[in-house]
């Protein structure tokens, strides 16, 4: 017996060598797997063979602090971009989106508008506006029908590339 027949269901005993083994038995749709040494049983768990995997993204850090990445190179491609624009990024973090890079509110995930983006910088609505022009013209900030969107050539929060980003249209 091999891991292939264990994988196709021909064989429910995978022997792993130096006394390991894989079991499984099979009760109403689930599979009882157990992991052996030399007959005593080690660990233990059910399987739903029929659950599908999730094709999404999580939406959480599992526990861990949340996290932003910068992109270096972006901001060297960019260097034209003014101490408040790089401030206004960093401080709208925490209210990007994960994986969209949608700038929305944390507790509704509704889009913000450039009010709500001032208030949550800390800065003059006009003085906030100027700074969102700079961003736009500089290709950084994005506004359409869903709202404004970090550009993910600088910022990233959650997984993805940003060729896999850009061929999905983020």
């Amino acid at each position: 017996m091999d891991i292939h027949d264990f994988i196709m269901r021909q064989a429910n005993v995978l022997d792993l060598g130096e006394g390991f083994t894989l079991g499984r038995e099979s009760c109403r749709n689930m599979d009882f797997m157990t992991i052996t040494h030399n007959g005593e049983t080690l660990f233990s768990w059910w399987h739903n063979p029929k659950k599908k995997i999730s094709k999404n993204q999580p939406k959480h850090t599992g526990g861990k602090p949340s996290y932003v990445k910068l992109m270096i190179e972006g901001l060297k491609r960019h260097s034209e971009i003014s101490n408040d624009a790089i401030a206004l990024i960093v401080k709208i973090s925490a209210n990007v989106q994960w994986t969209t890079n949608l700038i929305i509110n944390k507790r509704s995930k509704k889009p913000l508008n450039g009010e709500d983006i001032s208030k949550v910088v800390g800065m003059s609505k006009s003085k906030t506006y100027d700074v969102m022009k700079e961003l736009i013209q500089s290709g950084l900030l994005e506004k359409n029908k869903e709202g404004y969107r970090l550009s993910a050539e600088l910022i990233q929060k959650g997984g993805g590339k940003i060729e896999n980003r850009k061929a999905e249209g983020i």
